[in-house]
């Protein structure tokens, strides 16, 4: 079967097509700079026969070299497929192999999920070296026969708002972090934008107050919420958000043929999931709460901070303080005392518009005593992976207390 899309790159179109071989037993890094490079990197690599190795862009070259040599010393390339990488958000990035025909079915399961039937117009201002980028950026692309266009930076919410002030599109992809720097712009300017007839979200937790600004702005336009897990495909499920409420967003229904079960922490059955994961259950170490019928992500068990022996969740914190507009990661500071205390970390842009009194009378109307954090730490940037993830474990490395 080919498979075959177009992709746009300041406004430059590149038709590319993938048609699957046997495996040649090779293993081939992605060499591209930009985007269009990228895609056409990895389209050209498997059209070889050989196995695209997807490595994080925004690693040190010599780690990109280390884990390059690891994969080749680790996995066997005689089947067709692609070496992806995480983004290292909870960890040191490790690497899994994914067999392509997978890969393609995760990406299809995922456009069912959305509606997505063929022939739609892309807009997609995220990275290309991150499993979602490859799944749903270039596989996702090629199984729609889409038109898809790529921003050279993917961190601009300028870029975004002028093709959105030029063309419509049938779906627009965004990251939280992405939709909260949108959402200020459209605050702040009267400009008219194009609605895109859906917009899906993913990559990290989401509140439905992140969706008031642009529901209003896009009052038409049909929203999803994505999860998912590199391991898992990266794509595991879907929901699409039909009313806004408070608080959390679930995480919707599982794309066909995922199983999960839920007791402390969410495990994960994928079709779609790296080879060592396969006709297994996955532990994905995502605290999880049913309401109903619905599932909500409510945390990271390993981000759980002990303090007198009370678990306290730190995503319940900052998204607290997210309804009230400030953007905050809680840690846990080791204590001989306590064993840990809680520590609220801000980032210095952000110092001149926060009101340290206000936030800590409100947590105390919210959260227990034992809840509220004991200080306020400022660093000059909190570390994110290119997909906007806040990578905790180096904010924590990086403190002293």
């Amino acid at each position: 079967m080919i498979y075959s899309a177009t992709f746009y790159h300041f406004d430059s179109p590149m038709k590319l097509q993938l048609s699957l071989k046997e495996g040649r037993g090779l293993f081939s890094p992605l060499k591209g700079q930009c985007r269009k490079n990228l895609i056409q990197d990895y389209v050209e690599i498997l059209n070889s026969g050989e196995v695209p190795i997807v490595v994080n862009s925004k690693l040190p070259k010599l780690v990109k070299e280390e884990m390059i040599l690891k994969i080749k010393s680790h996995f066997d390339a005689n089947e067709l497929g692609h070496i992806l990488c995480t983004s290292g958000t909870t960890s040191d990035p490790k690497s899994y192999f994914f067999k392509i025909e997978n890969a393609l079915a995760n990406a299809k399961a995922h456009n069912k999920s959305l509606g997505l039937r063929g022939g739609e117009k892309v807009l997609f201002p995220l990275p290309i070296t991150h499993s979602f980028g490859i799944v749903v950026g270039i596989l996702a692309s090629l199984d729609l026969k889409s038109d898809t266009y790529f921003l050279e930076e993917t961190d601009s919410v300028l870029e975004v708002l002028n093709i959105l002030k030029k063309q419509k599109f049938d779906i627009l992809y965004l990251t939280p972090s992405l939709l909260r720097q949108l959402n200020r712009f459209i605050k702040r300017n009267s400009q008219e934008l194009i609605a895109p007839r859906k917009i899906s979200i993913g990559s990290s937790s989401l509140l439905y107050e992140d969706l008031e600004t642009i529901k209003q702005a896009f009052p038409e336009s049909e929203i999803f919420y994505t999860y998912g897990l590199t391991e898992m495909g990266p794509r595991v499920s879907t929901f699409k958000v039909d009313s806004l409420r408070v608080g959390r967003i679930p995480i919707g229904l599982a794309l066909d043929g995922i199983e999960w079960k839920v007791t402390d922490r969410l495990l994960i059955k994928s079709p779609y999931s790296a080879i060592e994961y396969q006709n297994q259950f996955f532990d994905s170490s995502d605290k999880v709460e049913k309401v109903e019928e619905n599932l909500y992500i409510t945390g990271r068990l390993d981000d759980i901070i002990i303090y007198q022996g009370i678990n306290i969740n730190p995503l319940e914190i900052e998204q607290l303080l997210k309804s009230i507009n400030v953007d905050a990661v809680v840690i846990g500071a080791t204590s001989e005392m306590y064993g840990e205390v809680p520590i609220m970390v801000l980032e210095e842009s952000s110092i001149p518009s926060v009101d340290q009194e206000k936030i800590f009378e409100f947590l105390k109307i919210k959260l227990p005593e034992s809840h509220i954090p004991k200080k306020i730490v400022t660093i000059q940037k909190f570390d994110r992976t290119e997909m906007g993830k806040i990578q905790r474990s180096k904010i924590k490395s990086s403190l002293e207390f």
